[in-house]
């Protein structure tokens, strides 16, 4: 098992002190607020989905994790994304370009949602105003 550090970047049920976020607490050793190009959707089950755009603004936070890639095969399974069937998994997982709280720029692992099924979120979701997901749940 690899022991290199590697940063997540999260924006909705696994943020800290949200419901799933126990799911990565035992790996993550350090958290910074963040943000993301792109747009956030609530999904009517209830989570969202991060869209690529470069006009909008996702809120989040960023994990560095240990034991990574342990980390990382637990959430593919979690968020559906399967390496070797990408077309067919629900989100997909990639390098992303996000910004930290002091402003730096950095390269992070980031599940966004599967451009295949773009269309049928904007059909069935509502956008997350300000693209912040903790915000968003919070009134619900």
């Amino acid at each position: 098992m690899k022991e290199e550090t590697e940063a997540l970047f999260v924006y909705g049920t696994l943020l800290s002190a949200l419901p799933h976020h126990a799911l990565v607490a035992p790996f993550v050793t350090a958290v910074e607020a963040a943000t993301s190009e792109g747009r956030l959707y609530a999904l009517p089950a209830g989570y969202p989905a991060l869209v690529p755009d470069p006009s909008g603004r996702v809120r989040g936070e960023l994990f560095w994790l240990r034991e990574s890639d342990e980390c990382l095969r637990r959430l593919d399974a979690y968020e559906d994304f399967d390496a070797r069937d990408p077309e067919r998994s629900l989100y997909i997982r990639e390098r992303w370009v996000v910004r930290g709280d002091g402003g730096s720029r950095r390269g992070a692992w980031c599940y966004v949602w599967n451009p295949r099924r773009v269309a049928a979120l904007r059909r069935d979701a509502v956008e997350v105003p300000n693209g912040d997901w903790r915000a968003y749940a919070a009134g619900r």
